[in-house]
C-alpha cells in the first residue's frame, strides 16, 4: 500500500561447511568440558530443537573437527545463534595452521555487546564481528577472517566461565562459509549444504 516496487532480497549462493549445524553431539563435533541437553529450548525456528550447553570448567569448548581448504588465504565467516541463562562471556575463535594464527572476538550476552573487539594474530588477517539481536534473548554471532595459507582451519566457541543448571547457554545453527559476511542460516544434518 505504500506505492513502491516490490524487490527480492538476493544473497549470494553459500555453502554450510559445518556438517551437522544442529546435533552438537554428533561425531563431527569435539568438545571440551561440555554436556549437552538437546531438543531443550524452542530455537529462532520456532522448532524445539535448541541444545542446552553446559562447561564444567574453565574455556570449555565446542568444534567442528578440522576443516581442510586449499592451501591459500581464504576469507570465511563462522555463525551460531545462541541464548545465554545468568550467563555472560562467550569466545569465538578459529586456528590455522597453529594456535599462533588465528583470529578470536569475545561478545557480553548479558547485553548483546562485543566485549574484546575481533583480532588476527600471526598470519590471520582482517577479523571483524559482529552480533545480532534474534529476539526472545536469541543472538546470532559471527566472526568473519581472511586465514593463513596452510591447509586447515578449525573453528571454536569457548566458554571462559565455568556453568551449572542455573547459568548455562542454548546453542543451535552452526554455520562456517566462505564469505565476507554470515548469509541467511544454511541448515546442514550428515552432510553440507
Amino acid at each position: 500500500t505504500g506505492g513502491g516496487c516490490p524487490h527480492i532480497l538476493a544473497e549470494p549462493q553459500r555453502t554450510n561447511l559445518v556438517i551437522e549445524s544442529e546435533d552438537f553431539e554428533d561425531a563431527s563435533y569435539g568438545e571440551y568440558l561440555v554436556s549437552y541437553t538437546p531438543n531443550f529450548a524452542t530455537s529462532p525456528s520456532g522448532v524445539s530443537s535448541a541444545t542446552k550447553l553446559t562447561s564444567s570448567g574453565v574455556y570449555g569448548s565446542l568444534h567442528p573437527l578440522t576443516f581442510y581448504k586449499d592451501t591459500s588465504a581464504i576469507t570465511y565467516t563462522q555463525s551460531i545463534f545462541i541464548e545465554a541463562n545468568n550467563y555472560t562471556l562467550v569466545t569465538f575463535l578459529v586456528y590455522g595452521s597453529s594456535s599462533g594464527n588465528r583470529a578470536q572476538v569475545t561478545y557480553d550476552l548479558s547485553d548483546g555487546t562485543i566485549s574484546s573487539s575481533a583480532s588476527s594474530t600471526g598470519a590471520f588477517s582482517n577479523a571483524s564481528a559482529k552480533i545480532k539481536d534474534f529476539k526472545n534473548g536469541w543472538y546470532r554471532i559471527s566472526l568473519t577472517y581472511t586465514t593463513d595459507s596452510s591447509s586447515e582451519i578449525r573453528p571454536y566457541i569457548q566458554f571462559p566461565s565455568i556453568m551449572d543448571s542455573t547459568n548455562y547457554v542454548v546453542i543451535w545453527g552452526m554455520t562456517l562459509e566462505e564469505g565476507s559476511y554470515a548469509t541467511s542460516y544454511i541448515p546442514t544434518s550428515g552432510s553440507t549444504v
